[in-house]
C-alpha cells in the first residue's frame, strides 16, 4: 500500500502517516516512550533528525531526565548536530546491512545502552562490536 492508501484507510492526513512511519526508525526504547506518552510526537520528530541511534538515546534520556519541552529539545538536537564527528569507514557499510541485521543492531543498541555494530565478514560469519558510552545525567 502507498502512504496515500494508508491515509485514506485510517482517516488521517498523508503527512501524518509519513511522520508515523519515520518514527519507526527510532530505537525501540524511544518508540515505547512515545506510545506510553512519556514524550510527545514533537520531541520524537526532533530526535529523528539525529542519525546516530546512540546519540538519539542520549538526547532521549536528557529529555526524560530534565523534562525538556519540545522547543528545548530542538535546541538540544541543534547542539548535538553542531558536533561534527569524523565519519568512520564502517558507517558506509552499515547502510549495506540487510534490514534484519540493522534491526538487531538498533535493538541491541537500545537495550544495552551502548553502540552496537554488526559487521559481516563472510556469508556465514560476522562480528558484533560494542562501544560503551558514558551518560552524564
Amino acid at each position: 500500500m502507498t502512504q496515500e492508501d494508508v491515509s485514506r484507510r485510517v482517516g488521517k492526513d498523508r503527512t501524518t502517516v509519513t511522520n508515523y512511519i519515520r518514527l519507526l526508525k527510532l530505537p525501540p526504547e524511544i518508540q515505547i516512550a512515545i506510545r506510553d506518552n512519556k514524550i510527545s510526537m514533537g520531541h520524537a520528530r526532533s530526535i529523528i533528525n539525529v542519525d546516530d541511534p546512540v546519540q538519539q538515546l542520549v538526547i532521549f534520556r536528557d529529555i526524560m531526565g530534565r523534562q525538556l519541552s519540545v522547543r528545548e529539545t530542538e535546541g538540544l538536537v541543534r547542539t548535538h548536530s553542531g558536533r561534527r564527528t569524523k565519519k568512520k569507514p564502517s558507517d558506509s557499510t552499515a547502510s549495506n546491512l540487510p534490514f534484519e541485521y540493522r534491526k538487531i543492531q538498533n535493538v541491541l543498541t537500545s537495550q544495552l545502552e551502548s553502540q552496537v555494530e554488526v559487521k559481516l565478514t563472510g556469508k556465514t560469519k560476522g562480528k558484533l562490536l560494542f562501544r560503551l558510552i558514558r551518560l552524564m545525567i
